[in-house]
């Protein structure tokens, strides 16, 4: 399976360079497993079109917020949020 180009959103990276460095490390350890399989990764919203992953690492937990661009291989990160 082909991996998927990750594009941040201004607001997700945002979101992401505030956290501290163990939440950083646990979204992309979700972000990663969202690359390897982004439809199955993540529950689709069918009412919004875009899916919700959540982050469950090391203490750590929060939600990744996405839309999947098939034809492209594209994931497009739109909201990061971490809870501790």
């Amino acid at each position: 399976m082909s991996r998927y180009e990750l594009i941040w959103a201004e607001h997700a990276a945002e979101q992401f360079d505030t956290l501290s460095a163990a939440a950083r490390q646990a979204v992309l350890t979700v972000i990663t497993e969202i690359q390897r399989d982004p439809l199955g990764r993540g529950t689709y919203d069918k009412t919004a079109d875009r899916y919700a992953a959540d982050i469950n690492h090391e203490g750590i937990s929060g939600l990744i917020v996405y839309i999947v661009g098939d034809r492209h291989l594209r994931i497009v990160v739109l909201r990061v949020t971490v809870l501790k």
